[in-house]
């Protein structure tokens, strides 16, 4: 089962017709109907009913439907999420200039460079936790 195939299948379902669906998703209806198809095969259940009027979900099909819409709508937000951990760290990057006596850098300085860096980290991963 590929991605593609549950974007595919909810466009056919939300515009009731292999044509239309073919046209918006810049495809030929020949190869959306192969790929609904095998995504019915592999599922071994019929999802679209096709008629001259139409193709309608079946009872199996909508519950598919609303599973692939959830599945989409989730996939979006994450990749939301994920394109702003770029902007976030390009927000925040930059050079920092350290000074120190060098007796106190054999003790202190890998303790303060891994505080600056858990800081750091915790301002773009809030959610996670940090030990040293």
């Amino acid at each position: 089962m590929k991605l593609d195939q549950l974007r595919y299948f909810v466009k056919v379902v939300e515009s009731h017709s292999f044509n239309q669906a073919a046209k918006e998703l810049y495809m030929t209806q020949p190869a959306l109907t192969a790929s609904i198809h095998a995504l019915e095969e592999e599922l071994e259940v019929i999802l679209l009913y096709r008629s001259r009027k139409g193709a309608y979900p079946t009872e199996y099909g909508l519950q598919v439907y609303y599973d692939c819409k959830t599945i989409l709508e989730s996939l979006e937000q994450k990749i939301e999420i994920w394109q702003s951990f770029r902007k976030e760290r390009e927000r925040i990057s930059g050079v920092v200039h350290l000074a120190a006596i060098p007796v106190a850098c054999n003790f202190m300085l890998e303790d303060i460079i891994w505080g600056i860096q858990k800081n750091i980290l915790k301002s773009i991963f809030p959610y996670m936790r940090f030990r040293c």
